[in-house]
């Protein structure tokens, strides 16, 4: 297979029948097998350029191993909205989820012809990326989760109700009611992957318990070094798991 000299990059925007808004993502490489890349907390589709993480799959992205699409959150009027209430936070969740599932995951099969897909994100955006294998299983085939926020009882202060215990991945893990769900993950490449001195490490040591208590297989991957942080962090998470 050829080699580019450089990363070729397509610009897209539609409009989107599930958020009733445009949407914007980007298409970095010409060939290989696609990886859909959430955005952390707040993020937009340009943050993965703009911060290295493409540059932290430049020979993929160059010797046409992978193709990166870079896809925008709407956290603010979702998740991260604190000026409406829970239900409504979570009814625009259920709304972005089904952008991602309708709209962008059949356009990358569009767009590229492969059928077998790779998940990633860091912070919210592996909450994104979680929420999409646990309920979509049969959509993701390799699931690359950073730094994750799993539980959205961190980050509201309101007591979590059941619709939004579904989408909180700690509960909906730990629940035995959804051992149905989490069986049809089998065969599904999961890896999880923190820095034990990030804040947020316990819901990652946490998931992989549940993870092994419901018997689904994965890898949990903790590094040590203390001076290595954010971006520069996902990116040589980013060069080991995605090589």
């Amino acid at each position: 297979m050829a080699e580019s000299q450089h990363i070729e990059r397509e610009f897209k925007e539609w409009w989107s029948p599930s958020l009733g808004r445009d949407m914007e993502l980007i298409r970095y490489g010409y060939s290989g097998t696609p990886i859909l890349a959430f955005p952390g907390n707040e993020g937009r589709y340009y943050d993965w350029e703009n911060h290295g993480l493409t540059d932290a799959l430049d020979v993929q992205l160059k010797k046409g191993y992978n193709q990166l699409i870079t896809i925008d959150s709407v956290d603010k009027e979702s998740l991260l909205n604190k000026n409406v209430e829970p239900e409504i936070r979570i009814g625009r969740y259920k709304q972005y989820l089904s952008y991602v599932v309708e709209e962008v995951i059949p356009n990358i099969y569009d767009q590229t012809q492969y059928r077998f897909l790779i998940v990633t994100g860091f912070n919210m955006g592996a909450l994104h990326a979680m929420n999409l294998a646990l309920h979509h299983p049969r959509k993701v085939n390799k699931l690359l989760a950073m730094s994750g926020v799993y539980s959205l009882q961190s980050l509201w202060e309101e007591t979590t109700d059941s619709q939004t215990r579904k989408y909180s991945p700690l509960d909906f893990v730990a629940h035995p009611a959804n051992n149905e769900y989490l069986s049809k993950m089998g065969g599904m490449d999961i890896r999880l992957v923190a820095s034990r001195f990030e804040p947020e490490f316990d819901q990652t040591e946490k998931l992989s318990y549940w993870f092994n208590s419901r018997m689904v297989a994965h890898q949990f991957d903790t590094w040590e070094d203390e001076a290595m942080k954010d971006w520069q962090l996902w990116g040589e998470m980013l060069k080991l798991h995605i090589p």
